[in-house]
């Protein structure tokens, strides 16, 4: 969940939060999703993200795959 408000409250009830790009980091190690594909769709939408992070995810990625 990457909204705020929503993100705190299902910490408040001790609930596992996880992002957008969790999501697809992990369907992508499932081999549900192509995540350098995902991550290039996201990047031409309004979807706000550090650059830093996405490529740190693809190198995790890519190193899981080899």
């Amino acid at each position: 969940m990457d909204e705020w408000d929503g993100r705190q409250e299902a910490e408040r009830r001790h609930l596992h939060v996880v992002g957008t790009l969790r999501v697809l980091a992990d369907g992508a190690a499932s081999g549900l999703t192509n995540l350098e594909e995902d991550f290039e769709s996201l990047r031409q939408t309004n979807f706000r993200v550090n650059a830093e992070l996405l490529e740190s995810l693809l190198s995790e990625h890519r190193r899981q795959k080899n």
